[in-house]
């Protein structure tokens, strides 16, 4: 399947599954050993092939965000929805997070929220409803009491009053393994914002001032981030979350060229890339 599509993103699912984006196949669900449990495409009802991002939610269902600016969503054993601009949701999207029971969806037209529908006869529907207020969102995370975003004008709090507490754009925020840790990766860098006394409060992590894309934290609870020309870089943390050991990896290192993210799947780091995943030996 991956030898004809190329692999663009994935997510856990329960029951040991996995989810798989691609170009152009769709999504396909697999078990832990690579097996095809289920095929999501053109010939089983979805809009279209290309999918960008997959998503767990809640209940376990799987939200897949398409190339034509739609979402859907399926519970992988009985109903799917679609979303799309004529639910309210406009632009390609770029992250799902739930907080305090409600869906947020960040798209390249803005940030929008799911407003539940009614299930008789005569009652509106289930929409999304643009939220005001923020430049424009990148990546979401719920932590705690808070609901963060990733903006090109830096991180903010809150969505109905939101407080701005970094001034770099950002793509990409991961909970540390402390709950009240957030690392972001920005265009110059990583940050590490702490919440203190109800306040969260922001450090430049030291020796890393690339582009940062995408992070993850690796099964030895270290920092692993992509850079935007496609590098892969290791972050040994010391006790104040600053880098206090670095080490990149590239094509000497036997990943292919391109824009390559890392991702932690079943306890492994592993490293997914246009031409498929891929395990660093010993790093």
């Amino acid at each position: 399947f991956l030898d004809e599509h190329s692999l663009y993103h994935g997510c856990a699912l329960r029951g040991n599954r996995y989810a798989l984006a691609t170009l152009g196949g769709g999504a396909a669900v697999i078990s832990a050993e690579g097996r095809i449990l289920r095929l999501l495409n053109e010939s089983t009802g979805l809009p279209d092939g290309v999918v960008n991002y997959v998503y767990t939610g809640r209940e376990g269902e799987l939200w897949m965000a398409l190339n034509n600016d739609g979402v859907y969503r399926t519970s992988l054993t009985t109903s799917t929805t679609l979303f799309d601009n004529r639910n309210g949701l406009k632009g390609t999207l770029r992250s799902l997070e739930r907080y305090r029971g409600r869906m947020y969806a960040a798209t390249g037209r803005g940030l929008y929220r799911l407003e539940d529908g009614g299930s008789s006869v005569g009652t509106e529907p289930a929409r999304f409803t643009r939220q005001p207020g923020l430049p424009l969102v990148w990546d979401l995370i719920s932590v705690g009491d808070d609901l963060l975003a990733a903006t090109e004008k830096g991180v903010f709090s809150s969505i109905t009053d939101p407080l701005q507490l970094t001034d770099r754009q950002t793509y990409d925020l991961i909970e540390g393994s402390d709950p009240q840790t957030v690392y972001a990766g920005t265009r110059t860098g990583i940050l590490r914002l702490r919440k203190t006394g109800g306040q969260w409060q922001s450090r430049v992590v030291k020796n890393v001032r690339s582009e940062i894309r995408s992070l993850t934290v690796g099964p030895d609870e270290n920092l692993w981030a992509g850079t935007v020309d496609g590098q892969i870089h290791y972050l040994s943390l010391s006790a104040n979350g600053s880098a206090s050991r670095t080490r990149s990896f590239g094509t000497d290192a036997g990943l292919p060229k391109g824009y390559k993210s890392p991702v932690v799947i079943d306890r492994r780091l592993a490293v997914r890339s246009s031409q498929g995943l891929f395990r660093l030996q010993n790093p």
